[in-house]
């Protein structure tokens, strides 16, 4: 597998696309994404199961070559790959928060240690709440090499298979645990906005409530370390990688419907699920040399997918002021200069922070671990 596989760039483009959409709509205007964008929250789930996937890929492939994970440089990788980028981003809310596209950041605190997630008044400290996934990446991979160490001399297609299933439906138990006795009496008694607050800080945020696609995408990896060639001829790449298209597509149709809702009591059991499912086949038809994708050749999802995590931390604040500045030069929300101007500060943004910080950082890293970088880390 190739890890600048145009594919799986692809799938990061569409991925920070939904996100961009989502915010987009929720800042800005609904006029262009519609209900779309109100789905574009799943994107977070693709970037989650690609993540999973690819940082499970990396440490299997050392186990195999070394017999062992080196903790330290792994932790030194991932260092060196979100630390650069989100203390500029973070520094830039603290010093200047008339940046901030709400008004209030949480304590520094729970963003340096990683727990913004776990305690997010999103009521009051929404300012930069969208760090919340990375603290969700960041506590999953804290574990993940100590538990690959541990499982791999007992792994298995058969017991890894069980595992992700009996994780699956932990997960889901856990969200209807948490709906029933966390959201339930503000769903039917309250105020929405009271609703809301109460499902996204019990529900939506919480790590032991979104492991659903990252353990999909260890999952896939694992798959493929233990069956390598599963797609082997050209035949069976080409069956099971459109036939996974197909069941990606069915999934995310599901979703999309189920979650219309977003925070009712079966969206916030399955919704989660069924993205992680249909964006695991989603990847599987990526990984397929003879699928759909493979006849993928837009070299500009390379340049997007590169970019992809410097727009992340920075489009909402973006989104937001140039709506602002936007209707104050009397630009019309319908008119295709609203997104495209929008669109265009958002990229440009995000390319002064990867140029000016991520891309040097990252060879520094890798002249520092004399490694070549695995670019999606």
């Amino acid at each position: 597998m190739n890890s600048r596989s145009l594919p799986l760039d692809l799938l990061r483009s569409i991925a920070i696309a939904m996100v961009f959409t989502s915010h987009f709509n929720q800042y800005a205007s609904d006029i262009w994404f519609g209900r779309f964008g109100e789905f574009g929250w799943a994107g977070v789930d693709l970037f989650f199961v690609l993540s999973g996937f690819l940082m499970t890929t990396q440490l299997l492939k050392e186990i195999k070559k070394t017999g062992t994970i080196s903790i330290r440089q792994f932790y030194l990788r991932r260092g060196f790959r979100i630390w650069p980028n989100f203390l500029i981003v973070l520094a830039a809310y603290y010093f200047f928060p008339g940046i901030a596209e709400r008004s209030i950041l949480a304590p520094i605190w729970k963003y340096l240690s990683f727990t913004l997630n776990l305690s997010l008044d999103y009521g009051i400290t929404g300012a930069f709440s969208h760090a919340w996934s990375l603290c969700v990446e960041e506590q999953f991979y804290l574990l993940l090499p100590l538990i690959l160490l541990l499982l791999f001399p007992f792994s298995s297609t058969k017991r890894s298979m069980f595992m992700v299933s009996l994780i699956l439906a932990a997960e889901v138990a856990f969200r209807h645990y948490r709906w029933t006795h966390f959201t339930k009496d503000f769903f039917y008694f309250y105020k929405p906005s009271l609703f809301y607050r109460q499902y996204y800080e019990n529900i939506y945020y919480p790590t032991l409530c979104r492991l659903d696609p990252l353990v999909i995408g260890a999952a896939i990896a694992a798959f493929y370390n233990n069956k390598p060639n599963f797609f082997s001829s050209e035949r069976s790449a080409k069956i099971g990688g459109n036939t996974s298209f197909v069941l990606a597509i069915f999934f995310l149709i599901c979703s999309f419907y189920l979650t219309r809702h977003e925070a009712a009591l079966w969206a916030s059991c399955y919704g989660y699920l069924l993205n992680g499912v249909g964006f695991g086949f989603l990847l599987l038809s990526a990984l397929s040399t003879r699928g759909i994708f493979s006849q993928f050749k837009g070299k500009w999802a390379r340049h997007v997918a590169n970019l992809a995590f410097s727009f992340y931390l920075v489009h909402k604040s973006v989104i937001h002021h140039c709506h602002l500045w936007l209707i104050h030069m009397g630009i019309d929300p319908g008119s295709i200069l609203y997104p495209v101007m929008i669109l265009a500060c958002a990229a440009t943004a995000s390319a002064l922070l990867y140029f000016g910080i991520e891309k040097p950082t990252l060879k520094l890293r890798d002249r520092l671990l004399r490694k070549k970088s695995f670019h999606f880390g």
